[in-house]
């Protein structure tokens, strides 16, 4: 079950890969002194276990989840080809996610070339 989705995956470059790792931490609860204190009244406290980590000052965690990777296709599915007056090269500049720079009619981003000006 899922074959076709994981075919369809590699035919477009995806990859996916969980993770699971596991750690002793200290407890964030009591600071890792396994003991809280309990305020039971204007100047009374109590000291009592630490009931996350049962008085040891330590938990065990576990991190769980997923990296996806899968190719960025930038800027080259914003296709400069339609641009034909200067409203429409600001609003393709405005909408941009990478600097770019402007040589002679050529628009890059980075050192790749996305566009050739028209205008």
């Amino acid at each position: 079950m899922g074959t076709n989705h994981d075919e369809h995956d590699k035919r477009i470059g995806m990859k996916q890969k969980n993770f699971s790792v596991e750690g002793i931490e200290l407890c964030r609860n009591c600071k890792g002194t396994g003991v809280v204190d309990i305020v039971a009244g204007e100047k009374t406290t109590i000291s009592e276990m630490c009931p996350t980590c049962q008085g040891s000052g330590r938990v065990k965690i576990v991190r769980q989840g997923s990296v996806i990777v899968e190719p960025y296709k930038g800027l080259r599915d914003e296709s400069a080809d339609h641009i034909t007056d200067k409203e429409q090269f600001i609003e393709f500049i405005d909408k941009a996610e990478v600097p770019l720079r402007i040589v002679k009619r050529k628009v890059y981003a980075g050192d790749e070339l996305i566009a050739v000006l028209a205008i």
